[in-house]
């Protein structure tokens, strides 16, 4: 497996590999060993924020949305955090 092999890049042969074969660390049985973790953290963590703090706007403008990938501010939303 340690030598250059042009074979190996025919269709045939890219068909019969498992999907992520040559992303290491990203998917498939090599996946990094932190993706769980971090997804699960990414929901923890505003979860124990909001628990201790109140989000208070800097802003007095209204929140305009705007569709991106996700659902976000159209512009910069300073906050200021306050402890409850």
């Amino acid at each position: 497996m340690e030598r250059f092999d042009p074979e190996r890049f025919a269709p045939e042969q890219v068909a019969r590999r498992p999907r992520h074969y040559f992303l290491p660390f990203s998917g498939g049985q090599h996946i990094c060993i932190g993706n769980s973790f971090v997804l699960m953290e990414m929901q923890v963590m505003p979860a124990l924020v909001t628990q201790r703090y109140r989000l208070v706007s800097l802003s007095d403008q209204p929140v305009e949305p705007k569709t991106a990938l996700a659902l976000v501010p159209s512009t910069n939303l300073p906050m200021k955090l306050v402890k409850r």
